[in-house]
């Protein structure tokens, strides 16, 4: 068996699929607990972070068909999560949260958050810098226009980090160092 080294990039790499793999089946079965599927989180996060979508903008930041998020937006009307007022045409509705949407946005956001920093409690607290500026600088690689933006932020709690500090945010409007 051949040793590898222990920062060749390809190690990092998988280490690093590993771990995101990891982080989002905790998340996901967390979301569950409250009620909700990864789908519905992000449709409900989003719609809190940007009142006034349409149909179609929440399916290009999912990534999913036009009639799945129509499906997906009426099972959440349903539960009394979204409302959905008319555009100006007859085919485009935009969307905002009801009161209990913002509940199930508030549950989403502290289910996540407390999932989130159990893992990184584990970390000796002089690993937390190197560790927020490695992922800054892959976050910012990743942002590349409006919609991965979005995408990449769809279940991030926007009172944590603002689009001050967000380096998803501010490196697509060119701001971040």
């Amino acid at each position: 068996m051949v040793s590898k080294r222990l920062d060749a990039p390809e190690r990092v790499a998988n280490l690093l699929g590993a771990l995101a793999l990891a982080v989002t089946d905790r998340v996901c079965s967390d979301l569950q607990s409250v009620g909700f599927n990864a789908n519905e989180a992000a449709t409900l996060t989003t719609v809190a972070a940007n009142p006034g979508l349409r149909i179609r903008d929440v399916a290009t930041i999912l990534h999913h068909s036009h009639s799945a998020t129509v499906r997906l937006v009426a099972a959440l009307a349903a539960r009394n999560l979204l409302h959905k007022t008319a555009g100006h045409d007859r085919r485009e509705a935009k969307l905002s949260l009801s009161a209990d949407g913002q509940a199930a946005v508030e549950a989403i956001h502290r289910e996540r958050r407390r999932r989130l920093e159990q893992i990184v409690a584990d970390l000796p607290p002089q690993k937390l810098a190197p560790l927020r500026d490695a992922l800054e600088v892959l976050l910012t690689s990743l942002a590349t226009d409006d919609v991965e933006t979005f995408r990449i932020c769809r279940l991030c709690d926007e009172t944590t980090c603002d689009a001050q500090i967000c380096p998803v945010e501010s490196t697509y409007r060119g701001v971040w160092p």
